[in-house]
């Protein structure tokens, strides 16, 4: 029997990706976050409305152009390079 689908890893990925674009939500309007298991709050919110937006399109549209890679491993990481 062989299941069609992502990998254990590919799954993880997703919902870190997934976290980061929260985390980015939540910083551009200046409340509390998790990164790598660290509170961290960013008071300095994106004041400006129209700026907030369109940083928020600017990451969701990074997000949406690579939504179509599917290797777990950055090129040129999995290599030592001496």
């Amino acid at each position: 029997m062989v299941l069609s689908g992502p990998s254990l890893k590919h799954f993880l990925l997703r919902q870190q990706v997934i976290n980061l674009y929260r985390n980015a939500i939540r910083a551009s309007q200046g409340n509390f976050f998790f990164f790598s298991k660290t509170l961290i709050h960013f008071p300095q919110a994106i004041v400006d409305p129209v700026t907030r937006k369109e940083t928020l399109a600017w990451i969701r549209s990074e997000l949406e152009r690579q939504k179509s890679l599917t290797d777990t491993v950055r090129p040129g990481l999995s290599k030592k390079s001496y």
